[in-house]
């Protein structure tokens, strides 16, 4: 079974024609990844519309734009829809689909182009032993974050457990504490609802002249998520002394951004909320 990505079909409608296109999509599927219902190709008219029918009947006349919302599937023939859609990519479309399948091996789904570049990049320098650098990590967790705002939970936690594992990795290169990567790690371990691994992450704040070696920015953020986190600890254990952590790291990452950062003043106000 051949199953290719809308926009890759959607290049070929459009280089090769409506005859050509006409000919080897009619009766292949469209798997839109989130439904029950698939969709079956009936016709392609001289406009590049395409006529699909639902499994449940319903027939629905999409623009070429909107295969990019689907995987084409054809049963019947699955060479010939590859062979066709290939003669007409171009190698960077061919580079993509690369990138594509490998980051469904870690299980992701990016949500763009740029943001499978981001992510392929990065896992690729580490696995060949590279540090990547500090642009790139950013680009990569911001990827990964828009990832795992997937409304699928698997789709989520894979993407969270991805970023998790490339700042586990880079701590483990560079061999020394990295404020930075830190601040990734501890985002990662409270979104998987790992809080006693994101509370490690943050302990080393605790530290004596921690300020020496964390900027400002870094410190309201550490404290922000460790306020956070040690929030979600309370609600479930209903500890004072917890509540207590909770509150002095909001109240600090609050003085530290000077009361202008929406997330310290978000934080503050949830933990002051437990009474």
């Amino acid at each position: 079974m051949a199953a290719l990505e809308g926009h890759e079909v959607a290049v070929f409608i459009r280089k090769a024609g409506v005859k050509a296109a006409r000919k080897v999509l009619v009766g292949c599927i469209l798997d839109d990844q989130s439904s029950e219902q698939d969709w079956q190709i009936i016709g392609v008219r001289a406009d590049q519309k395409i006529e699909i029918k639902g499994s449940d009947g319903q027939a629905l006349l999409i623009s070429v734009d909107q295969l990019s919302r689907y995987l084409v599937i054809d049963e019947r023939k699955p060479t010939q829809l590859r062979r066709a859609v290939d003669s007409f990519l171009s190698s960077h479309d061919l580079k993509q689909r690369h990138i594509v399948s490998e980051l469904e091996g870690h299980g992701l789904r990016p949500v763009s182009a740029e943001d499978a570049k981001a992510l392929f990049g990065v896992i690729s320098e580490i696995n060949a032993g590279e540090n990547p650098s500090f642009d790139a990590l950013q680009q990569f967790h911001e990827a990964c974050k828009r990832s795992a705002a997937s409304p699928d939970p698997q789709q989520r936690r894979r993407a969270l457990l991805c970023g998790a594992s490339v700042f586990e990795r880079i701590e483990q290169m560079e061999g020394d504490l990295n404020a930075s990567v830190r601040i990734k790690l501890a985002y990662y371990w409270r979104h998987l609802g790992e809080t006693q691994l994101a509370i490690e992450a943050t302990d080393f704040i605790e530290e004596q002249g921690i300020t020496k070696r964390v900027t400002s920015a870094q410190m309201e953020i550490l404290a922000t998520e460790r306020a956070a986190i040690l929030g979600d600890v309370y609600e479930l254990d209903r500890n004072s002394d917890t509540l207590e952590r909770a509150r002095y790291w909001a109240k600090r990452a609050y003085a530290i951004s000077d009361g202008k950062s929406d997330e310290a003043k978000s934080v503050l106000r949830r933990v002051s909320s437990f009474g």
